[in-house]
């Protein structure tokens, strides 16, 4: 199994998606408690472009690992790429609540944290998480850019009120296991 673990690693760094998920999957089928394979299968899946599919494997992990960061991560990442906004939003505020390193630390959390808010039309809320990722990491220019927009729209009244559509959004994994 060593050996189909090592090929998925290899596979996906050499940008082949498919032959690392399909690697990753018969091993997780033959050790399905091993949490390295759901976690790198999740991120070969995501890359591959199959988000519903490294959500489940996300989950998995997760199950198995419910402390691991980077899991919390990624699938927030995920959530944010499928538009599941409310469950990004759900994941983030429970992950940065019980791991105040990380909410101290981590801007792009935050600033996801504000793309989401802005989709779903919480234009309050994703201006204070913009505010808190510019705080954390004050040089992103995305940053500033996104807090502009929901600023904006803020100021322009009902009447014409445009929702804060983020242009730029961070999409990009941890490393795998």
């Amino acid at each position: 199994m060593d050996a189909r673990i090592n090929l998925g690693i290899t596979y996906h760094d050499l940008g082949n998606f498919a032959e690392a998920i399909e690697n990753y999957t018969t091993v997780s089928v033959q050790q399905p408690g091993d949490f390295g394979v759901h976690f790198n299968l999740a991120n070969s899946l995501f890359d591959n472009g199959q988000l519903d599919d490294a959500i489940e494997q996300f989950g998995e992990a997760r199950v198995l690992d419910p402390d691991h960061e980077d899991t919390q991560y990624n699938l927030g990442v995920v959530l944010l790429e499928a538009e599941r906004y409310e469950e990004l939003i759900d994941l983030y505020t429970e992950f940065l609540s019980n791991t105040p390193d990380i909410e101290k630390s981590d801007a792009t959390i935050h600033y996801n944290l504000g793309v989401a808010y802005s989709k779903i039309d919480k234009p309050l809320e994703a201006a204070s998480t913009f505010k808190r990722a510019i705080q954390i990491d004050p040089d992103r220019a995305v940053f500033h850019m996104n807090l502009g927009n929901v600023l904006e729209s803020l100021g322009q009244g009902e009447r014409e009120r445009r929702t804060a559509n983020p242009t730029h959004t961070t999409h990009q994994l941890q490393n795998k296991i």
